[in-house]
């Protein structure tokens, strides 16, 4: 299961799973490099960041600003 680390607030990461569940994570259970926008995975028991599709994601979010840009939009 992947989420993405919406939000970091003190020591809890808020990680959205699935697109709707919302899930409150300490932060001692992510590595201690994460930062909001990460995605996240669990492999044998430990959260690691998954740098592939983090970047895919942030590259996706950059077009469709840029498109929106474009149209005017933002």
């Amino acid at each position: 299961m992947k989420g993405v680390i919406d939000k970091i607030i003190g020591e809890i990461a808020l990680v959205e799973f699935d697109c709707c569940s919302m899930i409150s994570l300490p932060l001692s259970y992510l590595p201690a490099i994460v930062k909001e926008g990460d995605v996240i995975t669990k492999v044998d028991g430990q959260y690691i960041i998954d740098r592939q599709e983090t970047k895919w994601l942030n590259d996706a979010v950059q077009k469709c600003y840029q498109t929106k840009a474009l149209r005017g939009r933002i």
